[in-house]
């Protein structure tokens, strides 16, 4: 495919999606786009659903996604001045991760509260 086969909305059936079969039916690592040996972090669905999920992040990914989540606060008017409150959790979701990264990277401080809690109610 070049950029050039997509003229309109209808063209894009012509890309391949990657769906959440995919990743199963290639369960843990058979998608991986870079070799085990750059993989700094792995991060696993629950599988609630069906198998889990694995994610393996390269150091790249990790500054790709910190400079991502700190464009999209500078673009609400956040910075060095500024306390961002993480809620969402540090674990198996990658969010938390990525939003602490973005704040840390605008200098913002950083207020963690996302925690997971056992049997919470």
């Amino acid at each position: 495919m070049k950029p050039g086969d997509i003229q309109c909305l209808a063209d894009i059936t012509k890309l391949p999606f990657t769906k959440k079969i995919d990743l199963r039916d290639n369960y843990p690592t058979g998608m991986f786009s870079a070799p085990k040996s750059q993989v700094v972090r792995y991060h696993v669905s629950s599988g609630t659903t069906g198998k889990p999920t694995v994610v393996g992040y390269t150091k790249g990914d990790i500054e790709t996604w910190s400079e991502s989540l700190a464009r999209a606060l500078t673009s609400v008017g956040l910075g060095p001045d500024d306390v961002v409150q993480v809620g969402y959790g540090y674990g198996l979701f990658t969010g938390g991760l990525g939003l602490h990264y973005g704040a840390e990277r605008i200098g913002a401080a950083v207020l963690p509260v996302g925690w997971a809690i056992p049997n919470a109610r």
